[in-house]
């Protein structure tokens, strides 16, 4: 009988024992490690790109000189109103006016050759090939001394309509190349459009179309203008290495916009294919182990149990992170707690939100 009783009271001990391993090895799925989780919001990451811009209308004009001389007088000053066909700028004529007179006297000679051969021709003392040469011969100081009239008429500048004088680039008695700028100038506020010009780097060149929306902000108005790209640069500026964006303003008060001002330009990518492959915008703090363009990131898993997931970075502005592969479905990340994870590993929500402040 106390051996049976031994026996019995082992078998009991042993249970015991059993059970309070199971209820330790069970504790991880209840009492796991405390974090908190940030609920996503796809396409949030499609963050606009800001940049600082120059107004400027799409009607800008370079007026210059067909032939190189010295310039003679500048009738404007930058600013000034002018209207069509008013003479802004002259040359010295002195070396032009004689190439023309030597062009006219060619021609006048050319005339009378032609005559003189034609009626040798009609007596049959000049062949036909004589009349022919003095003929061309005609033509061609005819073409030289439109060419050179031509020139004498362009060391005058006029105004090619009404508008401002932008820019005055030379001053009276300098030197001036043929067709090297004199002035520029401007329709004016209701001759064009008004155009936002700003610099972006390659990574926000790439994520910028033509077509998509655009807000304008300009010092002298707390509004903001509606715009739309237009026009992107193929090639990146000789000297900043940065790329040209245009933006067309639309429906803006043209009173209170002079051409240079300085805006602050923010477009948004509203294109199909930002939606089909939507960014997403995570804290700083939830990416862990970064390397250039790729990390990772943990996610609540079935059974309390975290999952490491790699991503691709967008981008990072400010103390956000732009993702734009690897969370593709996923409903929620894990911030606070993520360095002490591992895969694998068992997790107790705390605190959970939908916004990243």
């Amino acid at each position: 009988m106390k051996t049976i009783h031994v026996l019995y009271a082992a078998s009991f001990g042993l249970a015991v024992i059993s059970c309070g391993q199971n209820k330790v090895e069970s504790k991880p799925a209840t009492q796991g490690i405390p974090v908190s989780v940030l609920t996503l919001n796809p396409g949030e990451g499609n963050m606009p790109i800001t940049a600082s811009a120059t107004l400027t209308t799409d009607d800008n004009v370079a007026l210059s000189f067909t032939t190189s001389g010295i310039v003679s007088s500048i009738l404007v000053k930058e600013g000034d109103a002018v209207i069509k066909g008013q003479l802004l700028a002259t040359l010295n004529a002195t070396d032009v006016k004689a190439k023309e007179q030597q062009a006219l006297l060619a021609k006048e000679m050319a005339l009378r050759n032609l005559k003189r051969t034609a009626n040798l021709y009609l007596d049959n003392v000049a062949s036909l090939e004589q009349y022919q040469n003095d003929k061309t011969a005609l033509e061609m100081a005819n073409q030289r001394w439109m060419t050179a009239s031509f020139d004498l008429e362009n060391t005058r500048i006029r105004a090619v309509r009404n508008g401002y004088i932008l820019q005055k680039l030379t001053e009276a008695g300098s030197q001036s190349a043929a067709g090297s700028p004199i002035l520029t100038m401007f329709g004016g506020q209701r001759s064009g459009q008004w155009i936002a010009k700003t610099q972006v780097n390659d990574r926000d060149w790439i994520r910028v179309k033509v077509g998509y929306k655009a807000e304008v902000s300009i010092g002298s108005t707390s509004d903001k203008i509606q715009g739309e790209v237009i026009r992107k640069s193929q090639a990146s500026s000789p000297g900043s290495g940065s790329y040209l964006v245009e933006v067309l303003l639309k429906g803006q008060d043209n009173g209170e916009i002079a051409q240079g001002m300085f805006a602050k330009v923010s477009i948004t990518a509203v294109a199909k294919e930002a939606a089909d492959s939507p960014l997403i915008r995570i804290p700083y703090q939830a990416l862990l182990d970064a390397d250039g363009s790729t990390g990772f990131v943990f996610i609540p898993g079935s059974d309390h149990k975290a999952k490491k997931v790699r991503v691709v970075i967008d981008g990072i502005r400010n103390d956000e992170v732009v993702i734009s592969k690897g969370l593709e479905g996923v409903q929620q990340i894990i911030l606070a707690g993520s360095a002490y994870l591992k895969e694998g590993s068992y997790y107790t929500i705390t605190k959970s939100s939908t916004s990243l402040n």
